[in-house]
């Protein structure tokens, strides 16, 4: 279909404003080439828009540099303000924490102290045990000693080490060294070293019996623990379901008629599972309902 009138062209005139750096330099261009072709008119426009975008500009970068320019004025204030503030509190704080330092300081003084003390105590523990053990052994081998009608003085240097340090290899040397066939028919040092060795084995026994029996005692100790727990379990668990039945009794609830996860908070109460289950139960969710809403708003008050 045609029309009468053709399209209108978009007129383009000169004193459009200049938007970028782009259309500056088409104006620049244009410029010249109207300068060539001596249209004064019409370059007196286009100067006229190009100082205008050019002032315009420098008024921006203008503002620019001022908006830096008091951006660092302030910095540098608030920075000297802070400065002023850190070399005031400086010397408070430098003798809060050396106070701080020298307190630690004697703390750890004390404690290592401390330490040294125990460790003094132990060590005279083990001396006097030692020495009572020495004392204990020298008494009962001088008995032995004159039971065989032997003396220590007169005693060969073999036989008074096993005295004193007893081990069954050393018993087994001498035991073949001081045997009658071949030490002249002498039997004294043979019958003592065997009287030793009983002596030794039943000391033994005895120390392994003490020690079964401190391990029944411990067995003991942990199985009381064990029911002491258990108990404690028990009854938190009664007094839960005491409480919990009282509070379910209180908002028209009975335990029969509870959801699962309700009763699962009952008995394991955890914050996130409450979270959950307000906002299942919320009234505005829950078709208006709210008495599970307010048991379990309780049901956290007590468990705080």
């Amino acid at each position: 279909m045609n029309y009468p009138y053709g399209y209108l062209k978009e007129e383009f005139t000169d004193d459009n404003e200049i938007k970028n750096d782009k259309e500056l330099r088409k104006i620049k261009k244009k410029l010249r080439s109207l300068k060539q072709k001596e249209d004064i008119e019409g370059s007196r426009k286009l100067e006229i828009l190009i100082n205008e975008y050019e002032n315009i500009n420098k008024t921006v970068e203008i503002n620019k540099t001022n908006k830096k320019k008091t951006q660092t004025n302030t910095k540098k204030e608030s920075d000297s303000f802070l400065e002023k503030e850190y070399q005031k509190n400086k010397a408070k704080n430098a003798e809060k924490y050396a106070e701080e330092a020298r307190e630690k300081k004697r703390e750890e003084e004390a404690d290592e102290e401390q330490r040294r003390e125990k460790e003094k105590e132990k060590e005279h523990r083990r001396r006097e045990e030692r020495e009572y053990n020495r004392e204990y052994q020298k008494s009962w081998s001088d008995q032995m000693l004159n039971n065989h009608g032997l003396k220590r003085g007169n005693l060969p240097s073999d036989i008074l080490e096993i005295i004193e340090n007893y081990s069954h290899s050393l018993w087994k040397k001498l035991s073949l060294k001081y045997h009658p066939d071949k030490y002249d028919g002498n039997d004294e040092y043979s019958k003592f070293l065997n009287c030793l060795k009983d002596e030794e084995q039943r000391r033994e026994k005895k120390k392994e019996k003490e020690k079964e029996k401190e391990k029944e005692k411990e067995k003991e100790k942990e199985h009381r623990r064990r029911e002491e727990r258990e108990y404690h379990r028990e009854y938190h668990r009664e007094y839960q379901k005491s409480w919990s039945d009282q509070m379910l009794n209180n908002h028209g609830l009975k335990r029969g008629n509870l959801p699962s996860d309700i009763l699962e908070i009952i008995e394991n109460y955890s914050h996130s599972l409450w979270k959950k289950l307000s906002l299942k139960y919320h009234p505005d969710k829950y078709d208006g309902n709210d008495k599970y809403s307010k048991f379990l708003n309780c049901l956290k008050d007590e468990n705080k």
